[in-house]
């Protein structure tokens, strides 16, 4: 049910979380900036929080016409995982949300994205942040993609742990990092790699900045080492276990398989994807994504060092 009473509830909520979590975090609008220009000019330039001045004008309306053309039975997945006897869940299930009509299908609209041309800078000045950090965005693949794997295993030879090259080339020997990550963020239709890295005290953001894009540029013209390669399918062996242990992580895996690709039997071959992938994937993937100067490279400052300017 929507009415006015739960709209204007949700709506106090809805602004506070993007205070609490964006705007009084330090670099906590980095994806907002970031998704508005890696895919500028189409749906995924918005980030779901939305903005404060859109969420203020949004009429009841808009919440119904939402709530009836996507919060319908054939446009969702209900998953039960555990211990259960299949008769009597669906008993319940029908008890439950057997009266409910399915809706017309949501439309699906193709997705065009102009392509990036060259590189996009921009200085974001924050109060919050108390050292400078850069967030250098690429474009990649959506979820499911054959080069996703091979991508992954990639991440975490650039920036999981200690023994990462990231890590040990910038925050280890040069020290001029305090913390540098490599993380995918893929979705239905398009995907990004984001790289971060973070200043120390007194070193300088753009140092820290070439340094990544030198690592980037070691596997690109040298490939990763055979023991990297073997750290990185441990960590993918690690992870899919890890994510399958309890019957939450694995309703959710179900439920992402089917709500992408209709699929549920996805879920049982994922590792056997990690497994296809090769050595030489890894040094492709890292010249075909990252070999590019088509990027978003966003520089954060902390809001003193203008002010002490």
């Amino acid at each position: 049910k929507i009415d006015t009473i739960g709209v204007e509830t949700q709506r106090g909520v809805v602004k506070e979380e993007r205070k609490m979590r964006y705007e009084n975090s330090p670099y906590g609008v980095w994806n907002i900036r970031m998704f508005e220009r890696l895919f500028a000019q189409s749906p995924y330039s918005w980030t779901p929080i939305g903005a404060s001045q859109h969420i203020d004008s949004a009429a009841i309306a808009e919440f119904r016409q939402f709530y009836d053309t996507y919060y319908v039975p054939n446009n969702a997945v209900l998953v039960i995982s555990g211990d259960f006897s299949e008769t009597e869940a669906r008993k319940l299930v029908d008890l439950y949300f057997g009266f409910q009509p399915p809706g017309p299908p949501p439309r699906r609209d193709s997705l065009q994205i102009p392509p990036l041309r060259g590189e996009i800078r921009d200085t974001i000045f924050d109060p919050k942040a108390q050292l400078p950090a850069v967030f250098i965005g690429y474009r990649t693949v959506p979820e499911g993609h054959t080069d996703s794997y091979a991508l992954q295993m990639l991440m975490d030879i650039l920036a999981n742990g200690e023994s990462s090259r990231m890590y040990r080339a910038l925050v280890d020997r040069a020290q001029v990092a305090v913390q540098s990550s490599v993380f995918p963020y893929e979705l239905e239709k398009v995907g990004a790699a984001i790289m971060v890295g973070v200043a120390a005290p007194g070193r300088s953001i753009d140092t820290v900045e070439h340094m990544m894009y030198a690592v980037i540029d070691s596997v690109i013209a040298h490939g990763v080492t055979e023991a990297e390669f073997a750290k990185a399918r441990n960590i993918a062996e690690s992870r899919f276990i890890a994510d399958k242990k309890g019957t939450y992580p694995t309703a959710l895996a179900l439920a992402r398989a089917y709500a992408f690709f209709e699929n549920t039997e996805l879920v049982n071959t994922e590792m056997q994807r990690f497994y296809s992938v090769r050595r030489e994937d890894l040094q492709r993937v890292a010249k075909k994504y990252f070999g590019t100067p088509n990027r978003v490279v966003l520089t954060f400052i902390p809001s003193q060092a203008k002010e002490g300017n």
